[in-house]
């Protein structure tokens, strides 16, 4: 009777720690948190102080931008799911899409995401010659056999900036990279470039067809733009025009701030996941240092993502030429958007510092 009581007692501590375990294996993965609404309509505005801000200090923001940056056409901020701050400047307003350039490839990074969700892709370890096959000649240099899916993620495929929208896809990958694939950061829009046909490839959707049915229609965004290309990604003639994954979406300032949302959420949309959490965090995280200097350091880069710390807060940008920004802080619990008609994008470091840290109510 003792013994039986004895390995009672084992199994149900064993049980007790198993329980443990997985209640911190689960912590380890990002929570989403709670919200009161979901923005899919549109956003619920709120006053600054009723989300702990100081309007004073937030109000100092439209004459510094006048004075300082004339270029700036919006700047809203996000905070606690409600927009505490939006204006226009010039003659913009909430209804004009922005041209957001390169934040083409963050949402882009998004769609592979997905993709590995719904199972069009396998891994970030698939390689070029997994979707390529038919252009890996003999004469192929070896180092292009080596690049993956996440290669092209961190914008380290080893291809040098050539201007190659205009090449086809053999061309492209007919280049001899300068670098070992994953050593050197390179900005490389070409390279992004190729995940369009990939996911073109294995989804058989266009990029802006996939794009609609599993991002922006189920976090509302209905209105955009997305500029066709007539160069040749297919090498089939008559070439047909593609959706290129680097640069071509624009939308509005409202919708920008949806998708830094679906970030700050770990990519859950009122209670679906449309990213998975996992692949947000790498995302956001540090996959590789770029040689792009701001201030004394270099900058961070995830998967398509731009890492960064302002004062002591962490954050990741989706970073359009020009000043096209949506930046995310988990720490603040905010999404800020700038858009510009041409800055040179350090602007919203200079904003932060300035007015959103210190307008922050303790």
């Amino acid at each position: 009777m003792n013994y039986l009581r004895v390995l009672s007692r084992i199994v149900c501590f064993g049980a007790a720690l198993l329980i443990i375990a997985g209640r911190a294996g689960a912590q380890d993965k990002p929570i989403s948190p709670v919200r009161d609404y979901w923005p899919t309509v549109d956003w619920k505005t709120s006053t600054p102080a009723q989300q702990g801000m100081n309007s004073k200090v937030l109000a100092k923001i439209k004459p510094y931008i006048e004075k300082k940056f004339p270029a700036i056409r919006s700047v809203l901020i996000v905070r606690h799911g409600y927009l505490v701050y939006e204006r226009y400047f010039q003659y913009f307003n909430r209804d004009y899409k922005q041209g957001d350039t390169s934040i083409t490839q963050s949402i882009s990074s998004a769609l592979v995401g997905i993709a590995l969700k719904e199972g069009y892709l396998k891994n970030l370890d698939q390689k070029l010659v997994d979707f390529f096959p038919e252009y890996m000649t003999p004469d192929i240099d070896p180092r292009v056999r080596k690049i993956t899916l996440k290669h092209l993620l961190t914008m380290s495929s080893g291809f040098h900036k050539y201007d190659l929208f205009s090449k086809s896809i053999q061309e492209r990958i007919r280049q001899k990279p300068i670098h070992e694939p994953g050593d050197i950061f390179l900005y490389d829009v070409d390279a992004v470039d190729l995940l369009s046909p990939i996911l073109t490839k294995t989804t058989h959707m266009s990029l802006l067809d996939f794009a609609k049915k599993h991002l922006f229609n189920p976090i509302g965004i209905s209105e955009f733009t997305w500029d066709l290309t007539t160069y040749p990604p297919f090498d089939k003639k008559p070439y047909s025009p593609y959706y290129p994954a680097g640069l071509g979406i624009s939308l509005k300032p409202r919708d920008m701030a949806k998708f830094g949302y679906l970030y700050l959420n770990n990519g859950v949309w009122n209670g679906k996941q449309i990213v998975p959490s996992d692949f947000v965090k790498e995302s956001t995280q540090k996959q590789i240092k770029t040689n792009i200097l701001e201030g004394p350091e270099y900058l961070d880069y995830g998967y398509l993502w731009w890492e960064k710390k302002i004062q002591r807060y962490p954050v990741y940008i989706a970073w359009g030429y020009g000043g096209q920004i949506i930046l995310v802080s988990h720490d603040l619990d905010m999404v800020m958007v700038i858009t510009s008609g041409g800055n040179d994008g350090s602007n919203e470091e200079n904003l932060i510092e300035r007015f959103i840290i210190p307008s922050i109510l303790k």
